[in-house]
């Protein structure tokens, strides 16, 4: 049997995605990639240097499935200036986030597990994983904003850390109650005058 042609590395990123979503993180190597391209391992080291970049790869392309939601919700509930009003777009940031992790359970664990450190610190993937604090306003005020991008990774930890307990079974939230603790944290936390 011939052996496949591909593309290029976004054929190979789109094979691992599937992949990793589909069997989980586990089922991610350069042999059952190589397979399901229908190519070799030589041609796929070709594209890539080794499976530390094509998880790279998956958790940027993660990242932008996940932007390109938050955005068009944001932009649909004319949310454009941020600055504007942080608690309701801090609110449906962490819904559109829960809904992705709900969705993509392997793919948000391969994002947001611990053992990721390394792609958290890499120099490319690093503001990816500041999503709320892309919320922060530019302001004049130094110690307002450090309250405020204290507040944010507070958010961000509590919203990741509740996805991730639900995607690996330790508590099943659901959404309405998801949204009760986002929206009761958000409510006491957004207090800065």
């Amino acid at each position: 049997m011939a052996r496949a042609k591909i593309s290029g590395k976004k054929e190979i990123v789109a094979a691992a995605f599937a992949l990793v979503e589909q069997e989980g993180v586990e089922a991610l190597s350069a042999r059952r990639l190589a397979a399901s391209l229908n190519i070799s391992n030589m041609t796929l080291y070709n594209y890539v240097e080794n499976i530390d970049e094509i998880k790279k790869e998956i958790i940027a392309e993660g990242f932008r499935q996940l932007y390109a939601i938050a955005y068009r919700s944001l932009e649909s509930s004319n949310q454009n200036n941020l600055a504007l009003d942080m608690k309701s777009a801090s609110k449906i940031l962490a819904e559109d986030i829960f809904d992705f992790g709900c969705s993509n359970k392997n793919i948000y664990q391969l994002m947001f597990a611990n053992s990721v450190k390394k792609f958290r610190e890499d120099m490319e993937l690093k503001p990816f994983y500041s999503y709320f604090l892309q919320l922060l306003p530019k302001m004049e005020d130094k110690e307002k904003r450090k309250k405020i991008h204290k507040v944010l990774n507070m958010l961000h930890f509590i919203v990741s850390q509740m996805i991730m307990d639900k995607i690996i079974g330790i508590h099943d939230y659901s959404k309405q109650e998801f949204n009760a603790y986002v929206d009761q944290f958000v409510e006491t936390m957004f207090n800065f005058d």
